[in-house]
């Protein structure tokens, strides 16, 4: 699945997708997604980030495979995928 946005999500909350509109991508059905959100700003991951911590906490976050905490600011977690393998 691939989003094209003109305008950064953070900067504007009409933006963001219906949750219908984009549903029936995500049924269970055992296979991984590959979800590409283009023209994405560090302030967009960082409220993404922001918006699941509050709904979904705790996370679980690993480094190599192992359990790490999950770092506060998008920023770091992207530091970390060019030396590590973050999940």
């Amino acid at each position: 699945m691939i989003v094209n946005s003109t305008k950064t999500m953070a900067a504007d909350r009409s933006q963001q997708l219906e949750w219908r509109t984009v549903a029936e991508y995500f049924k269970p059905d055992a296979a991984l997604r590959d979800i590409y959100v283009n023209n994405t700003s560090l302030a967009d991951w960082q409220a993404t980030l922001d918006r699941i911590r509050e709904r979904y906490a705790p996370l679980k976050f690993k480094i190599d495979g192992q359990p790490a905490d999950l770092p506060p600011q998008v920023a770091d977690i992207f530091r970390i995928r060019e030396r590590a393998a973050p999940c």
